[in-house]
């Protein structure tokens, strides 16, 4: 069926280059002259960056963003713009101002999170710009992926680059595609009492996270305690450094590159093999031309199979390390006895909690954010 598009919302993010400029300057983006511009490549080069590299990658990205929008004027689509990303550094904004370069002003979004004003969102960067564009969208707008930078970005949740936008347009307008739906994760938070069990309601966190959710210590270096329950199992409990609980999208994401098994890991695996069956000796192995290279690959290239698709309704679980039954739970409970806990959904969005909190993470598919495949 063919998609009807008159108003697209394009969610750009903040080049490397322009928060750069603004920590420099102390100004936002829009008011900095081209003589502040030259202080800020020396500043840059004299700090250690490559400004040649810097601007080169702004470039690409707003000629990319140039091509995006030359092609939504070209089928007859309005587009608004909205300026949607996490600061590199620290940059100077102003929330209710409409340029402002890296935050995203109240009034804008709210016209955003109401799906009514607008037929599509367009993501314009990589999976990052994606992702954030994602956390916004709480409604029931089809949501499109450009990546603006291939040499840069994997981009997997693009759909395509800049130059094949067009093409993928009239698709759309064709109807020669099919929906993809992408399950998010919920998260609702509740007092918890010894045993386990709430004892009060607080809240549902109201941003929805599409690759996954990850509970750990705001600092890295401080061991993570946690109790852990899966579906209906009993408690386990846990001293880490952090929960990984990703949903089909994610597992393909951190999920997948935090248990992968490299060669050490297959020496290692082998050389405890040694110690317990004396009759097999490693130097046989290696000398027969054991590649532990070939075999970590091999044993990555099995467990990819047990990914899951976009709209599986099941979640992952993995408790650094190792994995609690992969793809087989609907939903996942969390009870914090650590010192500062905090959650992080996509990496954008941080949740503080407090001690003893409790935290059911689950899907909803009522809430799944729908894309597009093009075969």
């Amino acid at each position: 069926m063919p998609l009807e598009i008159e108003r697209a919302q394009i969610i750009t993010k903040v080049t490397r280059y322009q928060d750069e400029a603004s920590r420099i300057c102390g100004k936002r983006w829009a008011d900095i002259t081209q003589p502040e511009l030259d202080f800020v490549d020396k500043t840059l080069d004299e700090e250690g960056f490559s400004s040649a590299l810097v601007k080169k990658s702004h470039k690409v990205q707003m000629d990319s963003l140039n091509k995006i929008t030359t092609t939504l004027t070209d089928f007859g689509i309005e587009y608004t713009i909205l300026t949607s990303g996490e600061s590199f550094t620290s940059s100077l904004d102003d929330p209710d101002d409409p340029s402002s370069s890296s935050r995203t002003n109240s009034a804008r979004r709210q016209e955003l999170l109401n799906g009514k004003k607008y037929d599509i969102l367009i993501s314009a960067g990589g999976d990052g710009t994606f992702l954030r564009a994602a956390l916004e969208n709480k409604s029931a707008l089809p949501q499109i992926g450009i990546n603006t930078d291939p040499t840069r970005s994997r981009g997997k949740l693009c759909a395509m680059d800049a130059s094949s936008f067009g093409v993928a347009l009239q698709r759309l307008k064709e109807g020669k595609f099919r929906w993809l739906k992408r399950n998010r994760l919920t998260v609702r938070l509740s007092k918890a009492n010894t045993l386990g069990s709430s004892s009060e309601d607080l809240h549902t966190i109201e941003n929805l996270a599409l690759n996954e959710v990850f509970v750990g210590e705001k600092d890295p270096c401080r061991t993570s305690i946690l109790r852990v329950r899966a579906d209906d199992d009993a408690f386990e409990s846990y001293k880490c450094s952090g929960i990984l609980i990703s949903t089909g999208t994610g597992t393909t994401a951190w999920s997948s590159e935090a248990s992968k098994i490299n060669p050490q890991d297959v020496i290692m695996v082998l050389r405890g093999i040694e110690r317990v069956y004396s009759q097999i000796k490693l130097d046989n192995i290696f000398s027969n031309g054991f590649d532990a290279g070939a075999v970590s690959s091999a044993a990555n290239e099995a467990a990819s199979h047990d990914l899951l698709p976009p709209d599986s309704e099941e979640i992952q679980m993995l408790v650094r390390e190792p994995i609690i039954n992969p793809g087989q739970n609907e939903k996942g409970l969390c009870i914090w006895q650590g010192q500062s806990p905090s959650k992080v959904l996509d990496g954008r969005i941080h949740v503080p909690l407090e001690r003893g909190w409790e935290a059911e993470i689950f899907v909803d598919p009522k809430k799944a954010l729908w894309s597009f495949a093009f075969d």
